[in-house]
């Protein structure tokens, strides 16, 4: 059951309680209290929604059918509310508390957040205490934040995004993240010995661990990999000799009992005497195929399945511990799932795994199977968190601030590396940047400001092309003079992903620049909507007000910066998340004769402009940007020269 709520109040004790109040909108006292939210004895739902409302994001919600990665109490980004907070101390108990901290009686962490009223405006409470008044403000930070206090109670609220879409979009974007990363380690032949008992090796990190087994239990992967050898388990069949009595055979093999013939078992006369002399046997040899499913391969899913149930268990306690109950509780999910598995009548029959069939035909051909022994494979290599700000980024994915920016950042990388890997052939996963050898595995590492590099090559037309993929590649202004077109020559400017294309031989360098956007500005829509008259015709909107519906203008003007200011910039273009499903890209050709232009224009570069990129939406917009640089990348292969720098400088 999904609640709108105006106010709400949470008491604990009699003198321990919050009060949450939207600053904006209109309450009216509902019938009554959803016994599902804790501690809560009164609540106001929302008569007079907002826009974002009306959309399904309301400023305080109640969510009975939410995930297990989000919280159910629900606050709004970006959104201001009044807070009353009630605690069992008196006046001059909480005027002596407030002058040691500026946040008090809140954690110090949330000053950026919290503003607490003066104390004039403070009360004394019904129930003998004093209720502390103030205000939150919630800036553009999607995540978890925890109102607790040192008197008794715990308040855990979700901060969701405005954005349309966002709750199914993180999981997208955890998932797909967690399976590009993955993908590269299983495209690197790896020459580290994997240890036999995966639930005893020590995680690099919860973080790490839990992105892992997040891509495993996607419902594609492990969750159908079962499904599917589950409906064609593989077993082995072989023939099962018996003695039965004559009136019990249906079939028998005369030829194995004349090869053992007991004269014991041998009466004169009977319903065979003719085949046997005039006697008649009592008992004959009966062969019966049986289907053995107690194979080396089930035995080694069995025990795959047994070993990510105890290191799920151990992943479970140890979040628990750390407070990280989202991702205890996301966790928790994925062991029931195992449980499930386990407990499915199929593996009653099926014996104690004791080898490894590392080179059984079944687990790397056979469907289930070979999927199963790939998520083992990624399990046991061992991943690291791929991002420098480990620790930020590691709480949020365990359940503080969520970093939907910066993983709409790597989504939108592998989604070019994608593309990438569809038009070039792949350079060995090795000899790449991304991927390290560390002592502790293989570790996928995408840092900003370092050199996070995937390389590929290209043919065309008799041309090698050279295509590098980086990730937020630093350019900056060399100190010293150089023949080749390199760097920034002003200021150090960093692109999230850039493409750099050379012909092989050459010196020239081209470059393309990616931006990702994920959050969308949603003022232009409201602009729009007021300009609607009362016959609901709308008056015409401007160039730039058109192009805010779908990107900020600034994201525009900083395309440019980064066309003209890196040396050899041929492109750069804006990534972002378009809610619409017929979305389009945007293209600005920096030449006269692309102005005025229907259709596409006949140049593409140099240009600047945006693609939309949506996690779930992904395939068809993808398409249209691998077509792109395909494009690009033959422009360059049948041209040798490109003059576009070449200006009038003094020979002296």
């Amino acid at each position: 059951m999904n609640i709108s709520i105006h106010r709400i109040r949470f008491q604990w004790a009699p003198s321990v309680a919050i009060e949450i109040e939207s600053s904006k909108g209109k309450g009216v006292a509902a019938s009554h209290i959803v016994p599902e939210i804790p501690a809560c004895i009164e609540v106001e739902t929302e008569v007079s929604p907002d826009d974002y409302e009306l959309k399904g994001i309301p400023a305080i919600g109640w969510r009975g059918e939410a995930d297990a990665l989000f919280e159910r109490f629900q606050l709004r980004e970006n959104t201001d509310y009044l807070l009353d907070i009630t605690l069992p101390i008196s006046m001059e108990e909480a005027v002596g508390l407030s002058q040691q901290s500026k946040t008090w009686p809140l954690n110090d962490r949330y000053a950026t957040i919290f503003r607490r009223d003066p104390m004039r405006r403070w009360h004394a409470s019904v129930e003998g205490g004093v209720t502390v008044t103030g205000q939150i403000r919630l800036g553009n930070h999607a995540g978890i934040i925890e109102l607790s206090s040192a008197y008794g109670h715990s308040l855990r609220v979700e901060v969701v995004c405005k954005k349309l879409g966002y709750f199914e979009e993180f999981k997208i974007l955890l998932t797909d993240v967690a399976r590009a990363m993955c993908d590269l380690l299983l495209q690197l032949d790896s020459p580290l010995s994997l240890p036999m008992r995966i639930a005893d090796e020590v995680a690099v990190s919860d973080v790490g661990l839990m992105f892992l087994i997040r891509y495993i239990m996607s419902g594609d992967n492990l969750p159908l990999a079962i499904d599917e050898i589950s409906d064609h388990m593989h077993s082995l069949l072989f023939e099962r000799q018996a003695i039965e009595l004559l009136e019990h055979v249906d079939e028998a093999r005369a030829d194995l009992f004349l090869d053992e013939l007991d004269s014991s078992i041998v009466r004169k006369g009977g319903p065979l005497s003719r085949l046997f002399r005039g006697f008649t046997p009592t008992h004959l040899v009966t062969v019966e195929t049986v289907s053995l499913r107690d194979t080396p391969e089930n035995r080694y899913v069995k025990y795959f399945l047994e070993e990510l149930s105890v290191l799920l268990s151990r992943l479970i306690h140890a979040l628990s511990a750390d407070r990280k109950h989202n991702a205890a509780r996301e966790a928790t999910t994925w062991l029931e799932q195992i449980e499930e598995m386990l407990s499915r009548a199929m593996w009653r029959e099926v014996g104690k795994f004791t080898h490894m069939p590392s080179n059984s035909q079944v687990l790397q051909r056979r469907r289930g199977y070979r999927e199963l022994f790939e998520f083992d494979r990624v399990l046991r290599m061992g991943l690291q968190l791929p991002w420098k700000r480990a620790d930020d980024i590691g709480s949020g994915l365990l359940g503080d601030i969520r970093p939907i920016n910066e993983l709409y950042e790597y989504w939108c990388f592998f989604a070019i590396r994608e593309a990438l890997s569809e038009i070039c052939e792949f350079v060995k996963a090795s000899q790449s940047d991304i991927i390290k050898l560390a002592t502790s595995g293989l570790e996928v590492k995408l840092s900003k400001g370092k050199r996070s590099r995937l390389g590929f090559t290209m043919r065309h037309n008799d041309c090698d092309l050279a295509i590098n993929l980086f990730y937020n590649h630093n350019f900056r202004r060399p100190n010293k003079a150089l023949d080749a077109w390199l760097g920034s020559y002003t200021t150090l400017f960093k692109p999230d992903i850039s493409v750099e294309i050379s012909q092989k031989g050459s010196t020239k360098r081209h470059w393309l620049h990616f931006d990702a956007k994920y959050r969308i500005d949603f003022d232009p829509l409201e602009a729009v909507a007021e300009n609607e008259s009362e016959d609901n015709e709308v008056e015409e909107v401007s160039f730039d007000q058109e192009i805010a519906l779908f990107y900020q203008q600034e994201d525009l003007f900083k395309m440019h910066t980064y066309r003209d200011g890196i040396l050899g910039s041929r492109g750069a273009y804006v990534l972002f998340p378009g809610n619409a499903e017929d979305a389009d890209s945007t293209l600005f050709v920096r030449h006269p004769s692309a102005f005025g232009m229907t259709s596409a224009p006949a140049y593409l570069f140099p240009s600047i402009g945006a693609y939309p990129l949506t996690p779930g939406r992904k395939v068809t917009q993808q398409e249209n940007l691998k077509r792109f640089l395909k494009a690009v990348f033959e422009s360059i292969a049948d041209n040798d020269e490109y003059t576009e720098e070449d200006g009038y400088f003094s020979s002296d």
